[in-house]
């Protein structure tokens, strides 16, 4: 077990960083790197992981089937470096690079 320290975390899950334009869910992401951080990759967080990679996003801005776009999905991985997130979060947390080391932990 890994079992680092994640009480200095300044994320205090407020939800400001919501929603995401596209469609990922940064709270349930952000949860899961402090899991990871916390434990390690083990085999539960994978397994949440994938579930999130299975979800499609109800709605995005600017998404449109007619004009062929495919959801991106819920997971990490389909954060596009926006930025929206950063901007409205109170604590300064730098949300585009936590999305993006869960997302190299664990897609694949």
């Amino acid at each position: 077990m890994v079992s680092r320290d994640v009480s200095s975390d300044p994320c205090n899950d407020c939800g400001y960083c919501m929603p995401c334009p596209n469609g990922v869910d940064i709270a349930t992401n952000m949860r899961l790197w402090r899991v990871m951080r916390r434990e390690g990759v083990t085999a539960a967080l994978r397994s949440e992981y994938a579930d999130l990679r299975a979800m499609v996003p109800q709605w995005r801005p600017g998404f449109s089937r007619a004009a062929g776009d495919s959801p991106a999905g819920t997971h990490a991985g389909a954060c596009r470096d926006c930025g929206e997130c950063e901007a409205r979060c109170p604590e300064g947390v730098r949300v585009i690079r936590r999305l993006q080391d869960l997302a190299a932990a664990l897609s694949g």
